[in-house]
């Protein structure tokens, strides 16, 4: 994820945790654009396995509706309104 200044940004998340993205300065990764809502969506960590939840707002995982909850692969899209994420989870 790029950050204000245009660099990318890394984060890891340990087993057995669970982490928020939305507008909220109480989310793990908070950022702001259209359509982004507090606690917009959550990634969990199962071992090697990062799980993307759907929360109560819009998502998509590789262009399709995020409905239930799915395994995150290596070069997964996250999109929330025009914002894109890639995912690189730990092999």
């Amino acid at each position: 994820m790029n950050n204000a200044q245009g660099r990318e940004e890394y984060m890891f998340i340990e087993s057995g945790a669970e982490i928020s993205l939305g507008a909220s300065s109480m989310d793990a990764i908070a950022f702001s654009a259209p359509g982004l809502k507090p606690t917009h969506l959550r990634i969990r960590r199962e071992g090697e396995k990062l799980i993307l939840m759907p929360g109560k707002h819009a998502c998509q995982l590789n262009g399709e509706p995020l409905e239930a909850e799915q395994a995150i692969e290596s070069g997964s899209r996250i999109e929330i309104g025009d914002q894109v994420i890639w995912c690189f989870p730990p092999s």
